[in-house]
């Protein structure tokens, strides 16, 4: 009979639950007294979500994964965190790649493709389980190519020529020609008043800050 012991086992609590205690003495005098044992199941808590990047962009330009919501139930205090990577949404064992136990997490190198990221927590009182929270998936973007045209590309001195380009970044954001050319998808230059040869070329930049020259 349970109620007989000084420290009964009561198994795994799945709901709050008032456990009470009467203490006999030799004396028949009796004492009671109730303590109240709080089930709060853990949640992992939330992250940021999806991000595009461009696909040669170093570490510290990539947007890192912020903690928009800490670890909260359980015991209410002290998780343990991991970051987890993986190219599999569904984070099978053999791709699945620890990283850092912080509660947000920063980028040490470039993820080369689609790459998905999520945070475990763990309550310190009860270690080797998991809650999960849902993953962010970062995706590396290249820019379509592109190509200058000219309207001419041999013309007499001091004539204009219409310069422009075919193909887009994708969400393009900036034009910049070099000689001081302009900085919109299509310019007009004039040529110099003698003879001789001008290179013009543009840079694009996208949504994402990936340059196309």
């Amino acid at each position: 009979a349970q109620k007989s012991k000084q420290n009964p086992l009561t198994g795994a609590l799945t709901q709050t639950t008032d456990f009470t205690v009467t203490v006999t003495d030799a004396l028949t005098c009796t004492g009671t007294d109730t303590v109240l044992v709080t089930v709060a199941p853990l949640s992992a808590g939330t992250t940021s979500g999806d991000v595009t990047y461009c696909h040669d962009a170093i570490p510290a330009n990539i947007t890192p994964i912020s903690s928009t919501g800490l670890a909260s139930g359980g015991s209410g205090s002290g998780y343990n965190y991991l970051w987890q990577s993986s190219t599999n949404s569904g984070f099978p064992s053999g791709s699945t790649i620890d990283l850092t136990a912080t509660a947000s997490y920063a980028f040490t190198s470039t993820p080369a493709a689609v790459t998905y990221y999520r945070r475990r927590a763990e309550d310190p009182t009860n270690t080797g389980t998991y809650e999960y929270t849902a993953f962010a998936t970062y995706t590396p973007h290249t820019p379509n190519a592109i190509t200058a045209t000219a309207s001419a590309t041999t013309v007499p001195p001091g004539a204009s020529v219409t310069l422009d380009l075919t193909g887009e970044a994708g969400g393009t954001q900036s034009y910049l020609w070099n000689n001081s050319a302009g900085n919109t998808k299509s310019v007009s230059v004039t040529a110099a008043s003698t003879a001789g040869t001008t290179d013009y070329n543009v840079t694009v930049t996208d949504a994402q800050s990936c340059a196309v020259v």
